[in-house]
């Protein structure tokens, strides 16, 4: 159904509805990049030792770039070390009907 979706979409003149994706991740902020260009071993981000607060990243975009106003970003209060304990269901609810689509 959702490719059959997609493709009636791409099948429409002139008025094609834009398709938007959203996704959610997470960072501490002790993380940091390393000079990974530098070196054919490492690459990407390094974990530093130390614990720290987790931050929840959410935000939405398509073709055209990210939505604005779309980007909320919080501080996790979860201890569960699963960061989808933080997104659930009514912090999505509030973030999709007061941030994203207004």
């Amino acid at each position: 159904r959702y490719l059959r979706t997609l493709r009636e979409n791409e099948q429409r003149e002139g008025d094609k509805r834009p398709i938007i994706y959203l996704d959610e991740t997470y960072i501490h902020p002790s993380y940091g990049v390393s000079k990974c260009w530098q070196s054919d071993e490492v690459s990407g981000v390094y974990k530093s030792n130390r614990a720290g607060q987790r931050y929840i990243i959410v935000h939405a975009g398509g073709r055209s770039g990210f939505v604005e106003d779309g980007l909320l970003i919080f501080k996790s209060h979860s201890k569960s070390g699963d960061y989808h304990d933080d997104m659930n269901h009514t912090n999505f609810m509030q973030w999709l009907e007061k941030q994203l689509i207004p």
